[in-house]
């Protein structure tokens, strides 16, 4: 644990140190964010300095729990994408969901999928499941996220409807109000010919799907 502590380290650009990266992206503001998912922690780099700072999860700390900076807890966090409203949105691989952070407050909220279960159920957010959720893509209405799930495409619905914001109370009602706008629904696997078996990363255009894998 000690060598993966010493991986983690904020700073300038010669000082910073991370454990293992697989999502970037980036925000309208010039910040870069990351996902160090071997010390379980979100970082975000800001571009024009190249400095970095923790913002969410503790290093070497794997757990599920949302909150706050430091109180949140990740399990491998791998896919990152952002949205126009200030909003982090996180694949969770071994906590088996799908997460936002808040960039206003670093508030960490778990939207879909089950950290108990790991599985490929379709439905609400409330009761789908995921198997390993790696890379993560949004379209131009931000509204629908895309999930490479190992071995599917998965698509999420999470309109925000009238809710302001994705304050933990938010999270909850938008959760609770289950409605077609807000499901999960697997738009292809490996069921389907010539399918890869193992997509890791995950790009779209708008029209077109563009997969990472290691096999297929």
């Amino acid at each position: 644990s000690s060598n993966i502590s010493s991986m983690h380290r904020d700073g300038n650009a010669i000082s910073t140190s991370f454990g293992g990266i697989f999502g970037m992206t980036t925000d309208v503001q010039g910040n870069l964010y990351v996902a160090d998912y071997d010390t379980n922690t979100i970082r975000s780099i800001k571009i024009s300095l190249s400095t970095s700072v923790t913002i969410a999860g503790t290093p070497n700390t794997p757990g599920s729990a949302d909150g706050i900076n430091a109180v949140a807890r990740f399990n491998s966090p791998k896919g990152l994408v952002t949205d126009n409203l200030g909003n982090l949105f996180i694949n969770d691989y071994e906590n088996f969901t799908f997460r936002t952070l808040s960039l206003q407050n670093n508030q960490v909220s778990s939207i879909a999928g089950n950290k108990n279960i790991r599985g490929v159920q379709d439905g609400y957010l409330s009761t789908a499941t995921f198997a390993q959720p790696f890379g993560l893509a949004i379209d131009n209405t931000a509204t629908n996220f895309y999930v490479a799930d190992i071995q599917s495409i998965r698509r999420i619905n999470f309109d925000i409807g009238g809710f302001t914001g994705l304050t933990p109370a938010n999270v909850l009602a938008i959760n609770a109000a289950e409605a077609s706008n807000r499901y999960v629904i697997t738009l292809a696997g490996s069921n389907t010919t010539g399918f890869p078996i193992n997509t890791f990363g995950l790009a779209y255009d708008g029209a077109n799907f563009y997969l990472g894998t290691s096999s297929n």
